[in-house]
């Protein structure tokens, strides 16, 4: 697993893809799972694809410090840690 960041504007679309949790090895057993340290704003599948999964407001919070959990069929796990940054869009009113 890489540590990896990336960036989401702030009026995107709930369920837009932030970005995929990049396993390079997985042991001796397939991974299994993935658990996200936040999800009530952010989810991820069984392909440790991360979602966008509530709105999210770039003057509410510019960035989220989040951990991924890679588990596999052995009962072994690994950390990631993921640093997604909101992106400010002009809001007109």
């Amino acid at each position: 697993l890489k540590d990896f960041n990336a960036s989401i504007d702030e009026n995107a679309t709930i369920k837009t893809v932030v970005g995929v949790v990049d396993v390079n090895y997985t042991g001796d057993t397939n991974i299994t799972s993935f658990t996200l340290s936040d999800d009530s704003n952010f989810s991820i599948d069984e392909n440790g694809t991360i979602k966008r999964s509530t709105t999210l407001d770039y003057e509410y919070k510019k960035e989220y410090n989040l951990t991924v959990t890679a588990h596999n069929k052995a009962g072994d796990s690994n950390e990631v840690n993921v640093t997604i940054t909101i992106n400010n869009i002009a809001e007109y009113v």
